[in-house]
């Protein structure tokens, strides 16, 4: 097993420094490209959320730790520069083996989220091990961690509920909402993005009585889905509309600000949105942000962003929760361990495989130049044999490692080495 990680996290970080590392699918295809020319014989693969960054290597040929090769791939990237000398070095964490994995498995489970078992997570996870594969930096060993990841958070919230609330960034926005307002009964609501988050945030709001209206890009291509109830209009209309509204929801993947300060300036330099002076509620749900942060500053508008939202790390009563989820994920490490350890040992299957396969031509020399006549008939069938003898041995070995614990199917793996050495002298 050859893993390497690093990454920044909201525990350390903070959303503006996030910001830096929240690249774009496009930005981080091309990232990987640029990982996989400084190692042609590894893997990587970039995982990247609201409340983190990370980056997980496997293979031989990384020089450093993962947070080397990541800050010298980016060293190039002028808008990285700074934060990267400044905060980079000293905040970033860096794992190796078994504690990358064990971390990843907490990660894809929800439990290393700023939203305590937040349900988005593994989407995420997901996506970052899809857009790895298409752009050829994933190898079987990040392809079999990443699928166990996945797998084991879904069990852990099949199995265990670890809030006594659901999770998700939209409820955690309906739990400020719930303390500003017994209902949201004809009230307006604008989501920009039609995005899963947009969707969910605006299902969810219609019901609970809000008249919302979402914008869209790309309506008429009818590649997007609206929630059934809401209303739409161009997202270039987005300003025209803000004014009419008692809350906004912004979660898009957009680079830039859908709702730009300088965009309501006139002339003289004053804002004129929100100028009306009635109270709303904004939430930007997007890392890097949506809004500009200078309308929280406006006496009249409170303004969450995704750090504000919330979310609570576990508490006391949710520690049998825990446990409960620590011991699933405990079965899936240790799955994945002996997986690696397995594969890791294919080289010497293989050399018996092939010891075996010498050993039987040898047995058969002579009654299969009886009955073969022809060099070439008899080459081809000495390869067949061999095929055939390394995947029996294979197979028989693949049996004997699951009848016993790791360490004994080594201790024999170790004994077979030896006796075909001491043979071979």
């Amino acid at each position: 097993m050859e893993i390497k990680m690093t990454g920044i996290d909201h525990e350390t970080f903070s959303l503006e420094e996030r910001e830096l590392f929240s690249w774009t699918k496009e930005e981080t295809a091309d990232i990987l490209q640029q990982l996989k020319a400084y190692n042609k014989n590894g893997a990587c693969i970039l995982l990247i959320t609201c409340n983190r960054t990370e980056l997980y290597l496997s293979g031989s040929g990384w020089n450093g730790t993962a947070y080397e090769v990541l800050y010298n791939v980016l060293e190039e990237r002028q808008e990285q520069k700074q934060v990267l000398r400044r905060e980079l070095k000293e905040k970033a964490i860096c794992r190796e083996n078994m504690d990358a994995v064990c971390h990843l498995l907490q990660v894809a489970a929800g439990m290393r989220s700023r939203i305590f078992g937040e349900d988005q997570i593994l989407t995420q996870v997901r996506a970052a091990l899809v857009l790895a594969r298409e752009a050829h930096t994933t190898d079987g060993e990040l392809e079999r961690l990443f699928q166990i990841a996945i797998t084991a958070g879904k069990r852990v919230r099949t199995k265990v509920r670890l809030t006594a609330v659901n999770t998700s960034v939209v409820e955690q926005m309906l739990l400020r909402l719930g303390e500003r307002t017994d209902s949201l009964k004809d009230w307006n609501a604008l989501v920009i993005g039609n995005g899963e988050i947009g969707r969910l945030a605006a299902a969810r709001l219609i019901e609970c009585g809000a008249n919302v209206t979402m914008t869209v890009r790309h309506y008429k291509t009818k590649e997007v889905t609206i929630p059934v109830g809401c209303k739409i209009i161009d997202y270039r209309e987005r300003y025209d509309f803000v004014d009419k509204m008692d809350l906004i929801v912004s979660a898009t993947t957009s680079p830039h600000h859908t709702l730009l300060w300088e965009n309501g300036l006139d002339q003289s330099g004053k804002q004129q949105l929100f100028a009306d002076g009635r109270e709303r509620i904004v939430f930007d749900m997007a890392v890097p942000r949506d809004i500009s942060p200078r309308f929280g500053e406006l006496p009249n508008i409170t303004l969450y962003n995704i750090d504000s939202l919330g979310g609570s790390a576990a508490c006391e009563n949710q520690r049998n929760a825990m446990e409960e989820a620590m011991s699933i994920l405990k079965e899936y490490a240790k799955e994945y361990e002996a997986w690696s350890q397995f594969r890791s040992y294919i080289p010497v299957i293989q050399e018996i495989g092939t010891y075996c396969a010498e050993d039987i031509f040898k047995r058969i020399e002579k009654p299969l130049k009886q009955v073969i006549v022809d060099p070439a008939g008899r080459e081809e069938l000495e390869q067949v044999i061999e095929t055939a003898a390394k995947k029996v041995v294979g197979n028989l070995m693949y049996d004997m490692k699951e009848q016993l614990e790791m360490e004994e199917w080594e201790n024999y793996m170790s004994m077979i080495q030896r006796i075909m050495n001491g043979r071979e002298r």
